[in-house]
């Protein structure tokens, strides 16, 4: 038997554009859940919250791909090559943790890929965060400082590169 709420992601929306110097090609996701398959033992009460959850983050979602194609549409206006692709995967789906990767891969002068994940607990059908894992501040400064320091290491030992907000970069990681 399930332990939680059984959820597929479908595409519900596609987009595609292209002329001489731009392209954009979009699959835009919701997820579903079929509330015929979970455990006897979840009531109904936490079927209400998971639906609930599952609205707000499909809304999340569309605002969020909404916000990568209006910001595209904005660049085109200055002219030259750029392009965008937006696409999903389903990361996680065990009985009871489900996560959703939304990514960007968009180009211009140079590529850069960017990715958003929504996790659900499905025994609770609720979402989960940073701070809902780490509980506190006091965690999410701990847990920090390690990425921190394995960026840092990587940087010295010249295995990659990263914007760090401590050298001077205002959008570089900090937290």
């Amino acid at each position: 038997p399930l332990l939680g709420h059984f959820f597929q992601v479908i595409t519900i929306r596609e987009y595609h554009y292209e002329d001489e110097t731009h392209v954009i090609t979009a699959q835009i996701p919701e997820v579903q859940s079929d509330d015929a398959v979970v455990q006897d033992s979840i009531d109904v009460l936490s079927i209400r919250e998971t639906q609930e959850t599952i609205k707000a983050l499909n809304e999340k979602i569309t605002e969020y791909v909404d916000v990568l194609m209006k910001e595209f549409e904005a660049d085109m206006l200055e002219g030259g090559y750029q392009s965008l692709e937006i696409d999903y995967t389903t990361v996680t789906d065990t009985d009871s943790w489900f996560t959703l990767a939304i990514y960007a891969f968009e180009t211009e002068a140079s590529g850069y890929e960017f990715r958003r994940y929504y996790h659900i607990d499905k025994t609770t059908g609720k979402t989960a965060d940073i701070m809902s894992l780490l509980q506190d501040e006091e965690g999410l400064q701990a847990v920090s400082e390690e990425i921190l320091s394995q960026m840092q290491r990587q940087m010295e030992e010249k295995e990659a590169f990263y914007f760090l907000k401590s050298e001077g970069d205002p959008t570089g990681f900090e937290a």
